[in-house]
């Protein structure tokens, strides 16, 4: 008699029945077996683990290893269990693979969703016929006549647009194509398709505009330096960054003999300083 304490032992009863009969089930399932022997097969070649230290060596073969076993229990969970010792302290990883493959789009579905789109929401419905117009009037007649007349109006302007346009110049175009996967519902952009504005002459016009914009902003940038220059370095300090670019300053330096020349580059004047070096060559670069 357990008393009070036969839940245990109860407890360890249903614990050993469902091990003994998950053991006969791996001795018995014809998938199990198979992936006993793919193992045997990979142990043999050094597929199926190792030291950490030859991991990267072996790398492949434990994909190919992986593989063999996904394709075996295509049709089942396929858990990947690794067990890492390190200084006498084992832990153990369970890793759920996933067997899945992705679903293309079939070209059936695609077919017959491109017949479901012309057919029910094409320009050319049946519902706007005559005939079904008649004997299913989804429309009220005064509905429908409005709804034409909007049409022609919408056409008339897209018209009057687009002569607007063409005589200011300008050429647009909204050929952006997107497109949506059936079994992911994402959107794609298609290729060589964009929209895009130009207006004729903009580049010849940006060209010829361009030294004067240049010149404007070197205009307003210098008033800004003398303006900096003037509240934060003194006549002392300006003398001596002045010296020091002409080679004046004799102390801790090579001699030489620096020129100044002013040029003109994209219509504004730089100052070019060349070094004439007394040796017979240039010092080295530090």
């Amino acid at each position: 008699m357990f008393t009070i304490h036969a839940y245990i032992g109860f407890t360890i009863d249903k614990v050993i029945h469902n091990i003994i009969r998950q053991l006969q089930h791996l001795v018995s399932d014809e998938v199990c077996l198979q992936v006993v022997d793919v193992y045997l097969a990979e142990r043999k070649r050094g597929a199926a683990g190792g030291n950490l230290s030859s991991q990267c060596v072996r790398s492949a073969w434990e994909t190919s290893y992986q593989w063999k076993a996904e394709r075996v229990m295509a049709e089942e969970n396929c858990f990947k269990v690794m067990f890492l010792q390190n200084t006498g302290q084992v832990t153990m990883t369970v890793e759920l693979l996933d067997t899945e493959e992705a679903q293309a789009d079939d070209p059936l579905d695609v077919q017959c969703l491109s017949s479901y789109m012309e057919q029910f929401v094409g320009t050319e419905s049946s519902l706007c016929s005559h005939e079904g117009y008649f004997f299913k009037p989804v429309f009220l007649p005064r509905n429908l006549r409005r709804f034409r007349r909007w049409q022609v109006r919408q056409v008339e302007a897209m018209r009057c647009r687009r002569e607007w346009h063409r005589q200011l110049g300008v050429e647009n175009a909204g050929s952006l194509d997107c497109r949506f996967k059936l079994n992911t519902h994402k959107m794609v952009f298609v290729m060589n398709s964009e929209d895009y504005m130009y207006r004729r002459g903009a580049l010849v016009k940006a060209r010829k505009s361009q030294h004067r914009v240049a010149a404007n902003q070197h205009d307003r940038f210098d008033k800004w330096h003398q303006g900096w220059l003037a509240n934060h370095v003194t006549a002392p300090a300006d003398r001596v960054v002045q010296n020091w670019l002409l080679g004046e300053e004799t102390d801790d330096m090579i001699p030489c003999k620096t020129t100044c020349l002013q040029t003109k580059l994209k219509g504004q004047a730089v100052n070019r300083y060349q070094v004439h070096y007394s040796g017979s060559k240039a010092p080295a670069s530090p």
